[in-house]
């Protein structure tokens, strides 16, 4: 079986850092990928299109606690941010 590779866009994550924090609106660091089941694998990001806006600080909380945040709404909302600007078509 070919092992599965994730949608990699390097012109999308950089365009998302741009955007600020979904969560306190700082600066971001760098893209989070949202954990989907049934998307990646072990050992597999999550495919870029999944990713959004984080600070480091709430991008460790996201990652500590997942559960606590609207991770699918933030990524929704950068897709459609993505969209409605033409980084994505």
């Amino acid at each position: 079986m070919q092992k599965v590779k994730a949608w990699r866009d390097k012109a999308y994550t950089d365009w998302v850092k741009t955007l600020p924090c979904c969560h306190c609106l700082h600066p971001a660091d760098d893209p989070h990928h949202i954990k989907i089941k049934g998307v990646g694998g072990w050992a597999l990001t999550a495919p870029d299109f999944t990713c959004m806006p984080l600070c480091r600080e709430c991008h460790n909380s996201v990652q500590a606690f997942p559960k606590a945040f609207p991770q699918t709404r933030w990524m929704i909302e950068t897709l459609d941010q993505a969209f409605s600007e033409g980084v994505l078509k």
